[in-house]
């Protein structure tokens, strides 16, 4: 294991921070949803309009723009204004200030793979029943959606702002999953985007008996051929309308969502583990279909093997729930995060499959990938603008910029010390956590 890096945000001057330049072919680098029944944008928190706030932080954790010892964050109807040391800003009349000059500010987490949004039951996320058929595209997590349940809240108050909520896995192909805020009284406040993701499973959970899904050469039969299914209905909507053809074609409910996702509006979420299957995930959906975008995640036991191929591929990598890996053949646990990334991987997320893992302890994920290899920067990143970069929503979240939505956490230490606390949550320029009205118990 490399020794990690000393900590950039010790660090008193203002530091920038190199952005990795990803290839616009690679996987996962998803184009930015317009319109269209297959990209719907949600309205975001009704009562952001009008707020504004100054924020004067101790230290502010841009991301992608290095560290700002000393710094004002302007938020204006839900969005950030500006951002700069406190020496050059100017605090404009109107705006409530909100005195963080003990604390540090940074951009709020944000969890690529999760079951919480949807009604509880003893605590339990509760979401669709994707286990009548082996494959569902007919399937909506949005359906099962439930805004502000316990689990969300306590996620808020752990620091995450953002979500992909999915169906599954109970099934090789669960529906369609949903990116949300983890504010909002309605649907339409939480959503983002949908469909969020086309939720996949292979191998793992969906292993099943007496059909052809009982072995992994039937899976993966199944899993192409509704991939090559939902390619080739795209493609013939696309020859119509582009008039290359006179003939319009039938529509199919359960494959109208393909057409977004093969314009690259939307990845895949494939849920798969250990070696060989995880060979099998990248022959099919980047060498043989060639999908446009998709990440891996889990990636979890001896997946990680495959590190220098998918490196060479560009895939997305999301590890979790779980950060490491009982090595058999030393009784060593090993971080899987940092085996991915020093076998050569740099699009890397962690996530926690919650409720598997809490989501109120998805940092917590992070700080046992920086304990066991884990850059400490690197981990912060992949809870962050990496995350955002996978789901292609990285203009709206992910970092301290002007332009993107005020999804801010106010912290009382780094991200990743397991003594510090979220003191503030702003979503979408809202404050929907604050520890001196609603102080939530894990």
């Amino acid at each position: 294991m490399k020794n990690m890096k000393k900590s950039i945000w010790l660090k008193p001057a203002v530091l920038l921070v190199c952005t990795a330049v990803f290839s616009l072919s690679a996987p996962g680098q998803i184009r930015r949803p317009a319109t269209g029944p297959w990209a719907h944008l949600g309205k975001g928190l009704v009562e952001k309009m009008g707020k504004r706030y100054a924020i004067e932080a101790g230290k502010i954790l841009t991301i992608t723009r290095g560290v700002i010892n000393g710094g004002v964050i302007l938020v204006k109807d839900g969005k950030i204004e500006d951002v700069g040391p406190r020496d050059r800003m100017k605090i404009p009349e109107g705006y409530e200030v909100i005195d963080a000059s003990k604390h540090w500010v940074m951009p709020g987490y944000i969890d690529c793979h999760c079951h919480t949004l949807g009604a509880t039951i003893y605590g339990w996320g509760n979401d669709l029943n994707d286990t009548v058929h082996q494959l569902n595209p007919g399937l909506s997590a949005l359906d099962t959606l439930h805004p502000e349940n316990d689990l969300i809240l306590n996620a808020r108050a752990a620091g995450v702002t953002a979500v992909v909520f999915i169906p599954g896995s109970g099934s090789n192909q669960a529906g369609w999953g949903v990116v949300a805020k983890n504010a909002g009284k309605t649907t339409e406040e939480m959503v983002m985007r949908y469909p969020g993701v086309l939720k996949m499973a292979q191998a793992g959970n969906p292993e099943r008996r007496g059909d052809l899904g009982r072995t992994r050469m039937g899976m993966n039969w199944m899993i192409r051929d509704l991939l090559l299914r939902g390619k080739k209905y795209h493609e013939a909507w696309k020859a119509y309308e582009e008039g290359r053809t006179r003939e319009k074609p039938e529509v199919l409910r359960d494959m109208e969502n393909f057409r977004g996702f093969y314009e690259g509006l939307y990845p895949a979420l494939i849920h798969t583990q250990v070696a060989q299957v995880w060979q099998s995930t990248m022959r099919t959906f980047h060498d043989e279909v060639k999908v446009p975008g998709f990440y891996a995640s889990h990636s979890s036991m001896d997946a990680f093997v495959n590190a220098p191929e998918a490196a060479l591929r560009k895939i997305n990598v999301d590890v979790g729930p779980r950060a490491y890996y009982l090595d058999p053949n030393t009784g060593r646990y090993l971080g899987l995060a940092s085996l991915w990334w020093e076998g050569g991987v740099r699009n890397l997320t962690i996530n926690t499959d919650a409720p598997i893992i809490p989501q109120n302890e998805l940092w917590f994920q992070a700080t046992v990938a920086s304990r066991l290899g884990l850059d400490e920067e690197e981990a912060t990143k992949a809870l962050t603008i990496r995350a955002a970069r996978s789901m292609g929503l990285e203009h709206r979240m992910g970092s301290i910029e002007k332009g993107k939505d005020a999804d801010l956490q106010i912290r009382t230490g780094s991200p990743l010390d397991v003594t510090a606390y979220v003191w503030k949550l702003m979503i979408d320029g809202v404050v929907v956590y604050d520890i001196d009205k609603e102080k939530r118990r894990f």
